[in-house]
């Protein structure tokens, strides 16, 4: 059970908003940002911020920001991170889909983790092989234990191309030599 706020913004020009009450939340201001406002198809990125309260009751709020036609096949890796603060608790996953549809759980990318009341803050990264069209979802899901609780967060999403990972593993690699050598010599 619970409440649930999709923002799809495949459906318009990168940009979806959502300000109501829903179910037991008297309060939902949510945005969420992809292409191409937010990154392009071929440099997914996408942000997903909320502010929510809920009312006399209790439960949770599950709020999924998708988009879709992404197309940056090869190696690579997904990046997401979360921060923000919560009476209750907050949990963020995120989703690449090869049938590119929106909303779509096909495998899951990061799993962030659960956070307690309190703030927070925790980022994941994890390679991936992405098929050439796909389709990305954040999911956060926030529960709420207690009458009037509140709960605000920042989420973003970020796939970078193949060429630019492939370019920071180098430079990594090439920080390392240099390092070892330094030593070596000294």
């Amino acid at each position: 059970g619970g409440s649930t706020v999709f923002l799809d913004a495949s459906s318009i020009s990168g940009g979806v908003a959502f300000n109501d009450s829903l179910g037991g939340w008297i309060l939902n201001v949510t945005t969420g940002l992809s292409k191409p406002l937010l990154g392009s198809a071929f440099q997914p990125s996408m942000d997903l911020n909320s502010v929510n309260v809920s009312s006399q009751s209790s439960g949770l709020l599950r709020i999924e920001l998708t988009d879709t036609d992404f197309n940056l096949a090869g190696e690579t890796a997904s990046s997401a991170a979360i921060g923000g603060s919560t009476d209750g608790m907050v949990s963020y996953k995120t989703f690449i889909d090869a049938s590119n549809t929106p909303f779509g759980e096909g495998a899951l990318l990061n799993d962030v983790g659960s956070f307690g009341s309190g703030v927070f803050g925790f980022g994941s990264t994890r390679s991936l092989t992405a098929p050439a069209v796909y389709s990305l979802t954040a999911v956060v899901d926030i529960l709420h234990s207690a009458p009037f609780q509140a709960s605000s967060f920042n989420a973003t999403l970020k796939v970078p191309e193949p060429s630019s990972v492939a370019l920071l593993g180098a430079g990594l690699l090439a920080l390392g030599f240099f390092a070892k050598r330094k030593r070596s010599a000294q």
